[in-house]
């Protein structure tokens, strides 16, 4: 499972450039930042490989 931090990385770059333009409470920046590593944290690919048609139980890992 691989994340995409030069997205996150561009999504904290806004959110501080957006708190220098226009100050806002910690609050908002607090509940923005929570946002952005929510997103960070939900966003993720799977590669799945070796898939057969049928029933059976799967097994695997993540790194």
């Amino acid at each position: 499972m691989a994340l995409d931090d030069v997205v996150f990385a561009e999504n904290l770059t806004a959110l501080f450039q957006s708190a220098k333009a226009a100050p806002m409470s910690e609050a908002d920046f607090a509940e923005q930042f929570a946002a952005i590593i929510d997103a960070q944290i939900k966003t993720a690919t799977v590669l799945v490989s070796g898939v057969q048609n049928g029933t059976g139980t799967a097994t695997g890992g993540l790194s």
